[in-house]
């Protein structure tokens, strides 16, 4: 079996939690806020809108590597651990692009 482009299927996970957090997003876009980031664990939730056949934590590693760190850094998406946490560190830019694509059904 073929394994699921990482960078791909984080762009799923951001989608599925469009999907999720609708709210939030309309919140960051109304006030501005030019980055956003996301805890883990809305990305773990958020497998359950955009199934993968990654465990996120596993996902988040390979991605840490530096073979994808280029393809992350022209969507503007980093990985970062705050306190011992991690987060997937995105633009809103991003957020309501894939929002958007949900709504369009794109």
């Amino acid at each position: 079996m073929t394994r699921e482009d990482p960078v791909e299927t984080l762009l799923r996970l951001l989608r599925g939690f469009a999907r999720l957090r609708a709210g939030v997003i309309d919140i960051l876009e109304a006030s501005g806020q030019e980055r956003f980031k996301i805890h883990i664990s809305s990305l773990i939730r958020a497998k359950r809108e955009e199934p993968t056949s990654y465990v996120v934590e596993d996902l988040l590693h390979e991605l840490s590597a530096p073979t994808y760190s280029e393809r992350l850094e022209r969507l503007g998406i980093s990985i970062v651990e705050d306190k011992g946490e991690v987060y997937v560190e995105a633009p809103t830019s991003l957020l309501l692009k894939l929002r958007r694509e949900l709504e369009t059904g794109e």
